[in-house]
This record gives C-alpha cells, structure tokens and sequence, in this order.
C-alpha cells in the first residue's frame, strides 16, 4: 500500500514538472497563455483544446493557436500542421480533414471532459491525470506493444 501510495505521489510530481516545462517552453517561445502559464507553474493541468472566445471565428481562432501534440508532446504551430503530424507520424485521423479538424476533438474523458483527437491521447491522459490505466493499454503492456511506454511519466 505504501508503495503505491509513493508510486502516486512520484507520478504526481512527474506531471507537475513536466507542465512546469510545458509553460518554460511557452514562455520562451514567446507563446501569450494568459493564466495558463501560472497554472502549468503551479502544477494544474492545461486543456490541450482550444476553447477560448477570440475575435476570430472559432475555425480561424483554432487554426491561430499553437497544438501540442496528444501523443508525444510535439509542438504544432497551427490545427492543419497538427493533423498532417498525427496522420505522418502517428498513423491517426486518417482521411480527416481541415473540416473534420474544426468541429473540434471527438473523444472526452469521462472524469474532466478534456478532449482529445485519439484514444492513445486519451489512454496517455487518463494515466498520466487520473491514475487510471484502460483495459486495452494494460492488455498492450502485457503482451508488450506498448510501445515501450513509460510506466511512471506516460511517454
């Protein structure tokens, strides 16, 4: 039970680090996140969806703002860039569109209802937010194809 318990608190401290450095990044790279920066400082989880009001039309606003990939946590500089991302690197969205892209992601998480653009995104944020590990990537981790999947940050 202990060992879990530190288990929690290590994995905890992980993802505040890791959204101490997603907010450096931002910062250095002149990203304006208002008063996300000082929630990623202070430990909190920033929505990977675009859902704030601009000027812009929503389809224009989105394509605006900087994505930072699901997956592997790679930074793209508009929607469209990030969808051409998951379809070449990641095998995902297949056959989607800038359209597509513009209704927004498809897939909530039942505890917070962040969204996101695939289930490994959801799988990867589920772990990595909530502690909880999905039938389908335990049953992965098992017959290891997994991907070599970190146990304690989810990458």
């Amino acid at each position: 039970m202990k060992a879990q318990i530190l288990q929690l608190q290590k994995n905890k401290q992980i993802q505040q680090k890791s959204n101490q450095i997603l907010a450096a990044a931002a910062a250095a790279a002149g990203i304006k996140t208002g008063s996300s920066s000082a929630a990623l400082a202070q430990g909190r989880t920033l929505n990977k969806t675009n859902t704030g009001t601009s000027d812009l039309s929503p389809a224009a606003a989105s394509r605006k703002v900087t994505q930072i990939c699901e997956i592997c946590d790679a930074s793209c500089r508009d929607r469209d860039n990030y969808r051409v991302h998951l379809q070449s690197k990641h095998n995902q969205l297949k056959g989607k569109t800038a359209t597509d892209m513009a209704q927004g992601a498809p897939l909530a998480c039942s505890r917070c209802r962040e969204r996101f653009w695939t289930y490994e995104g959801l799988e990867r944020h589920l772990l990595m937010s909530h502690y909880l590990v999905t039938s389908d990537l335990l049953a992965k981790a098992q017959s290891k194809t997994d991907g070599c999947r970190c146990k304690l940050c989810g990458k």
